[in-house]
């Protein structure tokens, strides 16, 4: 199985180099990730992994090939109407009208609030979780409500700088200045020390910089990548200095030499959702009926916590050595069963690709923003489902939010009549 999914990962990373092809398009980001995560998995290479019964090959073969079907039916419909090239995207997006002064305003208001909230945060928290004599139990514990959500929304306000960067020419004061805010807004986050959010603010930014510039390029990436991957380096080592430096790799109990216990991390945090979750299919008993589903709607109207304690709701079941996450699809099997691993994903693969259309045939601000947003959850979906979180919600609607503000009648006139 390791050999067949490999296979299909190298051939789709082969179709890339083929005349005009999007390499960020819906089925190759989401095949690839999924192809890649499930051979790495079935190489069994910690004594914490164990054999899948066919029914949990079933629920994740189900899962996946309903979010691909999905996706392809779109393109099957959507294949009469020609889409823009990829170099006609980026000249459109450079092209697009936007009143820059309320969209530098836009951003200095929710970088305020971001920094206003954090101040509340860390008053009401004692302190920063980077400064707590238990990192981890502090980063965890760290949020007041509401305020919580300017401070995690960050990626909406480096998202919007990078914009600002892309389609606004000239303003080399302005730019300097937002550098220096972009350098402030995320140094300060990391001191909070989640990780996460980094991730998603890359992969957003990376998203909308493809379609929106000729910026991506190999240099760029690389460079971006390496200062990410030391930030990434301290933020481990802070939150587990007291640990032997080879803790990791004897709790996952690997079956390879301490000599690569480099590799361990990487490997665990891709093959351990999968491995949760075909624990939790072959004893859920019960289900939740949309609990988890539209967990960012319930923990908005407050009524997350409450509906836990009423009905007994116990979430992170069946974990293994405190590995707690688990792939996209799990909720909808939690909540709804294999109507919900069936419906859900087709769902899915169906919007990302009518999304993607979109911005392939009408390339606007929402459109491309709607897009990297998606291409964010594909590439996450073996990890976590960030669409039903709260704080990935608050990130969209403040992106889009803004750009309608920034937009002009006229031409939003122009886009929706395109």
């Amino acid at each position: 199985m390791s050999i067949f999914c490999f296979l299909i990962s190298f051939l789709i990373l082969l179709s890339c180099f083929f005349k005009d092809a999007d390499v960020f398009s819906p089925a190759r980001v989401f095949g690839f990730v999924w192809f890649s995560s499930i051979g790495l998995t079935d190489l069994k290479l910690s004594r914490l992994q164990h054999q899948w019964s066919a029914y949990s090959w079933f629920v994740i073969s189900l899962a996946v090939g309903s979010f691909l079907i999905g996706a392809f039916v779109i393109f099957v419909v959507a294949n009469r109407r020609e889409h823009l090239s990829i170099r006609e995207i980026r000249l459109r997006a450079g092209s697009i009208r936007i009143l820059e002064d309320r969209f530098f305003l836009a951003i200095l208001v929710l970088s305020f609030l971001y920094f206003v909230s954090l101040m509340i945060e860390t008053y009401a928290a004692g302190g920063l979780p980077i400064f707590s004599s238990t990192p981890e139990k502090a980063r965890i514990a760290f949020g007041v409500f509401g305020f919580h959500l300017f401070v995690g929304g960050i990626p909406a306000v480096l998202f919007l700088i990078m914009e600002y960067y892309i389609l606004v020419p000239g303003n080399r004061m302005k730019k300097a200045f937002l550098a220096i805010l972009f350098a402030a807004l995320a140094g300060s986050f990391f001191f909070l020390l989640v990780r996460f959010t980094y991730v998603m603010t890359i992969a957003l930014m990376f998203g909308a910089a493809y379609y929106m510039s000729n910026g991506l390029r190999v240099k760029n990436v690389i460079v971006v990548l390496v200062i990410v991957g030391a930030m990434f380096t301290i933020a481990l080592q802070v939150r587990e200095a007291k640990y032997v430096e080879n803790y990791l790799y004897v709790i996952s109990q690997m079956r390879y030499s301490k000599t690569f216990a480099s590799l361990t991390g990487p490997y665990m945090y891709v093959v351990m959702n999968l491995e949760n979750v075909t624990r939790v299919v072959d004893r859920i008993d019960s289900f939740t009926f949309g609990y988890y589903t539209f967990d960012f709607i319930l923990a908005l109207t407050g009524l997350k916590h409450w509906l836990a304690d009423y009905f007994r709701i116990s979430s992170n079941i069946y974990l293994t050595s405190g590995y707690n996450t688990f792939p996209f699809f799990f909720y909808y099997l939690q909540d709804f069963g294999i109507l919900g691993v069936t419906l859900f994903p087709f769902g899915l693969g169906v919007a990302s690709w009518v999304i993607y259309h979109r911005m392939r045939t009408m390339p606007t601000l929402n459109a491309i923003a709607l897009y990297a947003f998606c291409f964010y959850a594909m590439v996450i979906s073996f990890f976590t489902n960030p669409l039903t979180m709260l704080n990935f919600a608050f990130v969209v609607a403040a992106v889009l939010f803004v750009h309608l503000l920034i937009t002009p009648k006229a031409t939003r006139f122009e886009q929706s009549h395109g």
